[in-house]
């Protein structure tokens, strides 16, 4: 195995296949031209934005948290649906440059105000990500960090009834078997798995449907 092309996830240990985000290819059409939101190149397909906007429109929640901030294109379409729906946006990015004064646009939408800089893999940072998602209302949460079945197994077991997970690179860094038995154990239903298919979108999205509230940790 040529290991240069591979990386093994450093929680779950899983192996993954290394691909380069917005890979270039001919601009023939949405499913291949490199996506951008407000002009800055986004880790998504155009059509995963239009998926998002499907689900968020109608939706009332009252969070939404990014594990995994990337250089926080797609974080601005996140924070602009929280403005709207009066909802808090909370972004977490150690590594990269989310949030950062590198547009206009986010100086004028002050990514960086709700950008946490911190190792969301510590377990103490961890606790507080499950300690707001417990709080009423509605929670999102979308895992895309470096370690998505870990980070998927850590946040579904805190969600309430009626909250949603989402994870990205769907086929690529996160599989169904790898992420099976957190959906088992927590009773999560996906959420249009046809249409997020149909749309060949690389995220994959579950509701919540225990009848009970998790206990605090």
């Amino acid at each position: 195995m040529n290991q240069a092309k591979y990386k093994v996830t450093p929680y779950s240990g899983h192996t993954v296949k290394s691909r380069p985000v917005n890979p270039k290819k001919l601009n023939v059409g949405i499913d291949t031209v490199a996506c951008t939101f407000l002009g800055g190149l986004c880790a998504q397909p155009f059509t995963a934005l239009f998926a998002w906007e499907r689900f968020l429109a109608p939706l009332d929640f009252a969070r939404f948290i990014e594990i995994g901030m990337g250089y926080g294109n797609t974080s601005m379409f996140f924070l602009m649906h929280c403005l709207n729906k009066d909802a808090q946006y909370i972004g977490y990015e150690k590594s990269k440059a989310a949030g950062k004064a590198n547009s206009v646009m986010k100086r004028l939408l002050d990514l960086a105000a709700h950008r946490r800089t911190q190792n969301f893999y510590n377990p103490a940072v961890m606790k507080s990500i499950r300690h707001m998602i417990h709080q009423p209302g509605t929670s999102i949460i979308f895992c895309d960090g470096f370690d998505k079945p870990y980070e998927f197994a850590e946040f579904a077991k805190a969600l309430k009834p009626g909250d949603y997970i989402a994870v990205h690179d769907w086929g690529r860094a996160s599989y169904q078997e790898w992420l099976q038995d957190a959906i088992d154990v927590n009773l999560l239903t996906p959420v249009d798995p046809d249409a997020w298919d149909a749309l060949n979108s690389i995220t994959r999205l579950w509701q919540c449907n225990r009848l009970i509230q998790p206990s605090h940790d």
